[in-house]
């Protein structure tokens, strides 16, 4: 399957359906109603996106703008690649990470609108900003590096369980638990 570009100059791509390439380009405001599954290749979101369904992809997964999770728990899953994260994901949904083969890179999740459960599954992962999330879970992450120096921060019950932490920066962990 070759290299597939969809783009919008105006309005927001609606993906109804999977989109299948070595390289899937998304260019433009995407609303993800239908789980998507690249199974040729890795997918690319370049501007803000709306996930109301899961995607998954046999290499990468890309985001370049804000992520909005939408009605329910979320997944986003790399089976043989990485997950970027290059913007805020925001939503008060679970989001579950997975990225066995590969790493999970983060800048902020959660800020502005926490996210409920986050879990992050992978061979490793990179945090590099701030997270609020209900609940925090990195102990099936293969070694967790933090690349500046963040604050993570959980309000629920199950507060926050990290894995094996590296980097010579400084993490803040907040659990407040009201109940």
């Amino acid at each position: 399957t070759d290299a597939v570009t969809l783009a919008s100059t105006g309005g927001t791509l609606g993906l109804t359906g999977n989109v299948t390439g070595t390289l899937v380009t998304l260019n433009g405001a995407t609303t993800v109603t239908a789980a998507q599954t690249n199974t040729a290749g890795s997918t690319i979101f370049n501007n803000a996106v709306a996930l109301n369904n899961d995607v998954t992809a046999l290499n990468d997964v890309t985001f370049n703008g804000a992520v909005t999770l939408g009605v329910a728990a979320r997944a986003i899953t790399a089976t043989n690649g990485s997950i970027d994260l290059n913007a805020n994901v925001l939503g008060g949904q679970d989001l579950t990470l997975t990225a066995n083969n590969g790493t999970v890179y983060a800048t902020t999740i959660g800020t502005g609108t926490p996210v409920a459960a986050l879990v992050i599954a992978a061979n490793a992962a990179e945090l590099g900003g701030a997270i609020d999330a209900t609940s925090v879970n990195t102990t099936g992450v293969g070694l967790t590096t933090i690349t500046n120096d963040i604050t993570i921060t959980a309000t629920g019950a199950a507060g926050i369980l990290l894995g094996a932490l590296t980097g010579a920066n400084t993490p803040t962990l907040t659990a407040n638990n009201p109940g």
